[in-house]
C-alpha cells in the first residue's frame, strides 16, 4: 500500500487543526488528549496515552489515556524498570516500534503480562523539548494487524514533537498560573494581615494596660498612650531608651535579669517592680510580657499601675497581722466555730482555758466538745430566740481533762449573705475570780469570828471591872483596919496584889485590837494580850476585779471608873 497525496493532504489538515487547538484551547489536557486519538487512528492504534517521566525517582505518570474516565481524577504512576519498552526509550530516546509481542525478545522477562493485557503491538514515541526527554506517547493494539508503515511512523513523530511543545507550554501555563495563584494568596493574606496589623493598631491604642514593644535586649521600640501616660514619658522620649532607665535603682537587679531572659524566651508574669515616672515619682506596676508571633526577636510587655493596690494589700496586711496579734493575745479566750461545729479560731487563751492546742481544733468540727451534752445546740438555739447575741451569760464548759470549767460566756452569731454562718464566742474564765471569792469568804468570815472574840473580850472585861474594883476595895479598907502584926495581913496583901494583877489584865482585854497567839508549850496556843493590843494594819483585798480597802475597827467598852470604897454599900 503506497501512501499517495490525499493521505499528505489528510496528515496536513490533521496538523493543522492540532496546532489551532493548541493554540486557541485553554486546557493542555483535552489538547493532548486529542493528540493523542488523532495519532493513534492516523497510525491504527486503538489506544493511546501519554506519560510523563520523573527519571530521578524512575516513575513514569499517565496525564492521558484513552481507555481511562476523564474524571477519576486518581493519577497513575508506572514503575519505570517493569515496562522494558519504557527502559529502551529512555536509552535511545528514539521511536520504539513493537510489532509482535509475543515474539519480540525485548519483552522476554514480561510477555506474559503483556499478552495477558491484549497488547500485540505497540509504538512509543519520545517526546522531546530542546533535548530533553519529557515523556512519551504509548500506542497499542490487538495481534494480527500489519506494523505501521514510515510515513505513518513521521506523522507519528512530527505530532510527538507538537505534543513536547504543548506539554511545555502547559508546564509553563501550570506555572504561571501557579504563582499567579500565589501572588493572588499573597495579596489576600497580606491584606488580611494589614486589617488584622489596622485592628490590633487600633487595640495597641486603646488598650486600658500599657503596652509597649521592645526589642531583645529591652530597648523601647514603640508604647501605647496609657504605658506613656503611666510612665510620665513621650514616645520620643521612650524610643530605643533601655527599659531599666525608667525603673527604681533598688530594682535594677530584677529588670537586669528579666531583660536577659528575652533571648531565652522567658519572659515575666505579673512581676511587681518600681520604676521612676517622667516626674521622678516612684511607681509600682505589674509587668508581663511575651514574644511576638512566637518569636524571640520583639517582646510585646503589658503594664499596669499598681502602686495605690499595693499600698492597700500593704495596710490591710498589717491591719490582719495586728488584730490576728490582738486575738491572740487577748486575756479571754476566743472561739470562732462555723454552724456545722468546724472551728475556724482558736486563740491562746482558749488554749489555756481548755487544755486544747490550736492545731488540733482548727478546721476540725470540734465545738461541741467544748459543751456538756447538747450545750452547743442549746447554745445556737438561745441566740437565735434573742436575735444573734448573749452577753454575760454564767456556763459550765469542758475542760479537756474531762473536768468542768467555770465560764463567763458572750457568743454572737455572724451571717454571710443574710444566711446563718458562724458562731463567736468570748470565754472568760472565772476560776480565780471564784476562787479569789472564796478566801475573800473565809477570811470575812475568820473577820466576824475575831470580832466576836473581841467584843466577848469587851464585854468580859466591862463586866469583871466592877466586883474587881469592890474586891481592890474592900480589900484595901480592911487592910487598913487592921493591926501592924495582925496576922491576916500578909494574906490580904497577897489578895490585893493578886487582884491588882488581874485588873490589868481587864483593862489590857478592854483595849485589843485584834487577835495575836502565842506558843504556850505543848502545842498550845493562847493570846498575846500585848501585841493584840497593837494597831492592826489594813487589809487589801480583790474583789469582782475591783481593788477594795477593808479596814475592821472595833469600838469596845472602856473599863469602868473606880468605885470609892467610902460609897460602896
Amino acid at each position: 500500500m503506497t501512501f499517495g497525496l490525499g493521505d499528505a493532504n489528510r496528515d496536513l489538515e490533521s496538523l493543522q487543526k492540532l496546532t489551532r487547538a493548541m493554540v486557541t484551547s485553554r486546557d493542555p489536557a483535552m489538547i493532548l488528549k486529542r493528540m493523542s486519538l488523532a495519532l493513534a487512528e492516523r497510525i491504527e492504534f486503538n489506544r493511546s496515552s501519554i506519560l510523563l517521566f520523573n527519571l530521578e525517582e524512575g516513575r513514569a505518570q499517565v496525564i492521558t489515556a484513552s481507555d481511562r474516565g476523564d474524571d477519576s481524577g486518581v493519577p497513575i504512576h508506572l514503575e519505570v524498570d517493569k515496562y522494558p519498552e519504557l527502559v529502551r526509550l529512555i536509552e535511545t530516546r528514539d521511536t520504539v516500534v513493537i510489532n509482535d509481542t509475543s515474539i519480540d525478545p525485548m519483552l522476554d522477562e514480561v510477555r506474559a503480562d503483556v499478552t495477558n493485557a491484549g497488547v500485540g503491538a505497540a509504538v512509543l514515541f519520545p517526546l522531546l523539548f530542546e533535548g530533553d526527554l519529557i515523556g512519551c506517547v504509548f500506542l497499542r493494539r490487538a495481534a494480527g494487524l500489519s506494523g505501521p508503515r514510515p510515513e505513518a511512523l513521521r506523522f507519528g513523530e512530527i505530532v510527538s514533537g507538537a505534543c513536547a511543545t504543548a506539554l511545555h507550554t502547559a508546564r509553563l501555563l501550570r506555572r504561571a498560573r501557579n504563582r499567579q495563584v500565589q501572588a493572588t494568596r499573597a495579596q489576600l493574606l497580606a491584606e488580611s494581615k494589614l486589617k488584622d496589623y489596622e485592628r490590633f493598631e487600633e487595640f495597641f491604642a486603646y488598650a486600658s494596660d500599657g503596652m509597649a514593644v521592645l526589642d531583645s535586649e529591652g530597648l523601647f521600640l514603640s508604647i501605647n498612650p496609657e504605658g506613656r501616660r503611666i510612665l510620665g514619658f513621650s514616645e520620643e522620649d521612650l524610643r530605643e531608651r533601655p527599659i531599666a532607665q525608667v525603673v527604681a535603682a533598688q530594682d535594677q537587679a530584677i529588670i537586669a535579669r528579666v531583660v536577659r531572659g528575652f533571648s531565652h524566651r522567658v519572659y515575666p508574669r505579673n512581676l511587681q517592680i518600681r520604676v521612676l515616672t517622667g516626674r521622678r515619682k516612684e511607681r509600682t506596676i505589674s509587668l508581663s510580657a511575651g514574644g511576638l508571633g512566637g518569636q524571640g526577636y520583639g517582646v510585646i510587655a503589658s503594664f499596669r499601675d499598681v502602686t495605690e493596690a499595693t499600698m492597700l494589700q500593704r495596710e490591710l496586711t498589717a491591719t490582719k497581722e495586728f488584730l490576728e496579734n490582738l486575738v491572740s493575745r487577748t486575756g479571754d479566750g476566743i472561739i470562732s466555730a462555723r454552724i456545722d461545729q468546724q472551728i475556724i479560731l482558736f486563740n491562746r487563751a482558749a488554749e489555756s482555758i481548755f487544755g486544747h492546742e490550736a492545731r488540733e481544733m482548727l478546721y476540725k468540727p470540734r465545738s461541741s466538745e467544748l459543751f456538756e451534752d447538747d450545750g452547743w445546740q442549746s447554745l445556737v438555739e438561745e441566740l437565735r430566740r434573742e436575735g444573734g447575741a448573749v452577753t454575760g451569760v454564767k456556763r459550765q464548759m469542758l475542760h479537756a481533762n474531762g473536768g468542768l470549767v467555770s465560764v463567763r460566756l458572750g457568743a454572737s452569731l455572724l451571717y454571710e449573705d443574710n444566711q446563718e454562718a458562724a458562731v463567736v464566742l468570748l470565754v472568760h474564765d472565772m476560776s480565780e475570780e471564784m476562787a479569789l471569792r472564796a478566801e475573800i469568804d473565809e477570811q470575812t468570815a475568820q473577820a466576824g469570828e475575831v470580832q466576836g472574840a473581841l467584843l466577848m473580850a469587851a464585854t468580859a472585861s466591862h463586866e469583871l471591872n466592877q466586883p474587881l474594883t469592890t474586891i481592890l476595895g474592900f480589900a484595901d479598907m480592911a487592910l487598913q483596919q487592921l493591926e501592924v502584926d495582925h496576922r491576916a495581913r500578909s494574906a490580904l496583901k497577897r489578895i490585893i496584889e493578886a487582884a491588882e494583877r488581874l485588873a490589868d489584865r481587864v483593862r489590857e482585854l478592854g483595849r485589843l485590837k485584834r487577835i495575836v497567839t502565842r506558843s504556850y508549850g505543848d502545842g498550845a496556843e493562847i493570846v498575846d494580850l500585848e501585841a493584840s493590843t497593837r494597831t492592826q494594819q489594813p487589809i487589801q483585798v480583790r474583789r469582782n476585779d475591783i481593788d477594795e480597802v477593808t479596814q475592821t475597827s472595833f469600838r469596845l467598852a472602856q473599863p469602868a471608873p473606880a468605885l470609892d470604897p467610902e460609897n460602896t454599900s
